[in-house]
């Protein structure tokens, strides 16, 4: 299935003509015969057999083994989808293009049904879509963008089953109802995840509106009946629970029942459980535990061997290392060596083979392997271009160590000049992103701007990078603190790290700035309006500057509702002018971001002007049409060459710097 007149839609989504080859015939025809070209959003071959799901216009449709066209839903609109996800579910639930999944045997297919109809429009102006001689007027897009404390779509569930007949308007597929007493009501229901388990089962996880509670139920496919099977809360220690897509299934065995894996806090991480049976509320066994956390759930399941193989930060929590574990939790091993490595494994279906990819620090490589032959091991790459290319450059120097911060261990990279002399002063750039359950301050090689920085010889400048209280893989305590109260331990953090750096006698406690974008741009905004003298100038790229201008689901995992927490929005947000009078600052946004919205720029650049703050203390950088990644019209790398400017510009080399 190939692809042809593709246009990206949002992060993930896109549309496109789908075109089916036949290997045997060099035949090439259309996926689907009706309906307007290159409208189709998603399209998924299924497990067995030679049919296919698709979504365009909103609705789905089967194409069962390539012959007869059954169309799905039929309320597909502006407002309505099927099968995909709305803006908010694409960018903060599934992070993906596709809500729809077929049962293992292809006779059935489980999707979600968004209704965004009650949720409040964003209106975003494009200026140079069209050329003036097509158009003088810019263009309006309209995104249906539920902002904190305002209507979320409301999602469903549905199971079409193929042997079932064709639905009709007046017949449609039926939403599943969940009918726990405290079940969440539709307005306050989150779908975070679908699994199917076997051919007629499936397990979804349901979560409140605030994130903090999740519910999962065992539906049976063919009745359309949802049985409660369990239920977690944050509110033990306070915090959210992480929106994950972790559930494994594990068929029946020599008179065992069918059960399944998933990932669970346990001890204040996030580890393995083995639940011996679908209907099972309590683990059998715990697979993974200790202080340190597994990585995204189970990475391969070998049920011949009744093996689960999983990455886990327990060597650090920089590093990535590969392990397996029996069923039972027995016999567990590390499959990688103890290297101070960060490492990734993907798996086949059945996890008789795996790729092992290094990917730091040093030049990555990646190997593959067999779980039933210990003695095969076939490198797929040794990246020897990349070591040619690294070897033509005299890179900075990277240091990992921690800095002390209200009792806590925060993880530090350092990047120092490639010719670095401990006798002289460097000024020092912060990069930080400090959003919840986040992590940059990883062993992973990923050469990029702060190397560039780093390595600059007119800037003489030291890359610092920290990761504060509320980024991940340290634990809840260390990650859920934060909540209510976004930016402000965080914030905390950041200065007592610059201050620590303002003391090292190599460092110039006169040039330190602090940059990020995004969540990042929202900390360097926050580390300037703290007015702690450390850091003499910030840089803000895309920020969220008032948490009452983000998206619903993201924002009120970690805050709340408004309704809920007033304070907590009211002090979060950036509103004190006094830090933007003792720096200089520049803030950058594109006009077209969809994601963090040029509003909060605009609100940002209103407070500074209604308090006064003297103009030559602030810049504003717009990138007309742009969206949160910077990537239209050239803007992405002027980016990189204005920030180099506003350093040279704002912290010169002083008299006796290096």
């Amino acid at each position: 299935m190939l692809t042809d007149h593709d246009h990206q839609e949002w992060r993930h989504s896109s549309f496109a003509e789908y075109i089916i080859y036949e290997v045997a015939t060099r035949k090439v025809t259309r996926l689907t015969e009706t309906g307007q070209r290159a409208t189709t959003s998603y399209a998924k071959w299924s497990p067995v057999g030679h049919s296919v799901m698709f979504v365009r216009d909103n609705d789905l449709y089967v194409k069962v083994d390539m012959k007869l066209e059954v169309r799905v839903t039929y309320d597909g609109s502006s407002t309505i989808f099927n099968g995909i996800p709305d803006w908010i579910y694409e960018e903060e639930v599934f992070t993906s293009n596709f809500v729809c999944w077929w049962s293992p045997n292809a006779q059935h297919i489980a999707y979600l049904r968004l209704d965004e109809t009650n949720v409040p429009e964003y209106n975003m102006t494009m200026y140079v879509e069209k050329q003036p001689r097509e158009d003088s007027y810019p263009t309006e897009v309209k995104i249906r963008y539920p902002k904190p404390g305002y209507p979320n779509p409301i999602v469903t569930l549905h199971v079409y089953s193929l042997a079932s007949p064709a639905p009709t308007t007046k017949q449609p597929v039926r939403a599943l109802e969940f009918k726990k007493a405290d079940a969440f009501k539709d307005e306050d229901r989150l779908i975070v995840e679908v699994a199917w388990m076997g051919n007629s089962n499936l397990m979804v996880r349901t979560m409140n509106r605030s994130q903090d509670v999740a519910q999962l139920y065992l539906v049976d496919a063919t009745k359309l009946s949802a049985t409660f099977v369990r239920e977690e809360r944050g509110s033990v220690d306070g915090g959210w629970l992480e929106i994950k897509q972790a559930l494994r299934y594990i068929p029946a065995r020599e008179g065992a029942p069918e059960g399944y894996i998933d990932l669970v806090v346990h001890d204040d991480n996030d580890h393995l459980a083995y639940f011996s049976s679908l209907a099972a509320d309590k683990p059998a066994y715990w697979l993974t535990r200790g202080n340190w956390e597994v990585v995204d759930g189970a990475a391969g399941v070998d049920l011949v061997d009744r093996r689960v193989f999983y990455i886990s930060t327990e060597r650090g929590s920089t590093e990535r290392h590969l392990y397996s574990v029996s069923l039972d939790g027995t016999n567990k091993q590390a499959l990688t060596p103890d290297d101070h490595g960060f490492y990734e494994a993907k798996f086949s279906p059945h996890a008789g083979w795996y790729t092992l990819s290094y990917k730091g620090p040093d030049i990555p490589s990646q190997k593959l392997y067999s779980t039933r032959d210990p003695k095969f091991e076939r490198e797929l790459s040794d990246f020897s271009w990349l070591k040619e290319a690294v070897a033509k450059y005299k890179l900075p120097t990277i240091r990992f160590s921690t800095v002390k911060s209200a009792g806590y261990d925060l993880n530090v990279k350092e990047y120092l000049p490639p010719d670095f002399d401990p006798a002289k002063k460097y000024g020092v750039l912060f990069r930080v992103y400090g959003g919840p359950a986040s992590q940059l301050v990883t062993r992973a090689f990923s050469p990029g701007f702060d190397d560039v920085i780093a390595s600059d010889p007119s800037l003489q400048m030291i890359v610092v990078i920290v990761d504060n209280r509320g980024t991940g893989f340290k634990g809840r305590k260390f990650r859920v603190a934060v909540r209510k109260q976004l930016g402000t331990l965080e914030t905390i953090d950041q200065v007592n790290a610059g201050r620590a750096w303002s003391k090292l006698p190599y460092v110039d406690p006169k040039r330190i700035a602090i940059w990020g974008w995004s969540y990042g741009g929202y900390m360097a905004g926050k580390v300037i309006e703290a007015n702690s003298q450390v850091f003499q100038a910030g840089i803000s790229v895309a920020p969220v500057t008032n948490w009452h201008y983000y998206d619903s689901i993201y924002t009120e995992r970690y805050m709340l509702t408004p309704q809920e927490n007033p304070d907590g929005y009211e002090d979060t947000g950036i509103r004190d002018p006094d830090g933007f009078r003792h720096a200089n600052y520049l803030l950058i946004h594109g006009t077209g971001d969809d994601n963090v919205h040029f509003q909060q720029s605009a609100y940002l650049v209103n407070m500074l002007t209604e308090s006064s703050v003297d103009p030559s203390h602030y810049e504003l950088q717009y990138f007309t049409d742009n969206n949160h990644s910077m990537g239209q019209h050239g803007a992405y790398f002027v980016i990189w060459r204005r920030i180099i400017a506003f350093l040279h510009r704002v912290l010169p080399l002083q008299t006796g710097s290096a």
